[in-house]
């Protein structure tokens, strides 16, 4: 018997027809193996933009100077923790991961001469973006401000937590005195937000200043425009109406050492 993903259909087949063989359709198999490599792309998607843009080395005279040693890129640290109970989503996390990388390329892009227009075409944002990014000089972290029934126990909840009271489960036990009825899990996770969303993690302050050589190290083989993970996805599993560069691209992508197993 075949069947999609859910729980509630692979029951009823254990229920109804307890010998039966339960399958996966195609279709599901084909959605199951899209979903999983758009997530892979997702995480790695400067293999798509290397496959797509391959940044080539332009040989430099004998007589050039030398690059001052240059400032390390901003790593990922441990400063997602928090002193709240819980950790953040997973994809949350991931999401960061992904901007904080994309940074660091457009920052290591610009130190090797490229112009703010090259990398912005490789990156797959604007130019705007990418000047705005090299004008603050560090890295800051992209916060989304969400509307929460638990505003206005703010500042009772920040006097609780300053007074000493760091247990989330008395403080939810509190707020349902004064009135709230939410559950504890949305006073944790507020917690958590408001905890992270005050944080900002910057590079040290060498980072800050930066000397870029005005001579260019490498540039831009432009294949396609850098497509997204999904586009890529569909590339990867139907490359017969490909045209002649998209499909240069796919082949570039599944070259060693890039390995798209999962």
């Amino acid at each position: 018997m075949t069947r999609d993903r859910s729980n509630a259909y692979a029951a009823g087949i254990r229920s109804g027809a307890p010998e039966a063989l339960q399958i996966v359709d195609r279709w599901h198999i084909i959605k199951n193996l899209g979903e999983a490599l758009e997530k892979l792309l997702t995480r790695q998607h400067h293999l798509v933009r290397d496959a797509a843009n391959p940044i080539v080395e332009i040989p430099q005279p004998e007589s050039c100077q030398q690059p001052e040693p240059t400032s390390p890129p901003v790593e990922e640290t441990p400063s997602l923790r928090t002193s709240f109970p819980g950790r953040l989503r997973k994809e949350i996390i991931e999401r960061r991961s992904h901007h904080l990388a994309l940074y660091n390329e457009v920052i290591e892009l610009k130190q090797k001469g490229l112009s703010s227009e090259e990398i912005a075409r490789r990156v797959g944002k604007s130019s705007i973006t990418i000047r705005r990014w090299l004008k603050q000089g560090e890295y800051r972290e992209r916060v989304r401000h969400r509307r929460s029934k638990l505003d206005v126990h703010f500042s009772y909840l920040i006097e609780r937590w300053d007074k000493g009271c760091q247990n989330v489960m008395e403080l939810w036990r509190e707020l349902i005195g004064r009135g709230y009825r939410g559950s504890y899990d949305s006073v944790n996770n507020y917690l958590h937000r408001q905890h992270y969303l005050g944080r900002r993690t910057t590079p040290p302050e060498a980072v800050r200043k930066r000397r870029i050589r005005p001579t260019p190290e490498v540039q831009i083989e432009t294949l396609i425009p850098t497509p997204s993970p999904r586009k890529t996805v569909w590339m990867l599993l139907k490359p017969e109406g490909l045209e002649n560069k998209e499909r240069e691209m796919i082949v570039s992508l599944r070259q060693p050492p890039i390995d798209l197993a999962f």
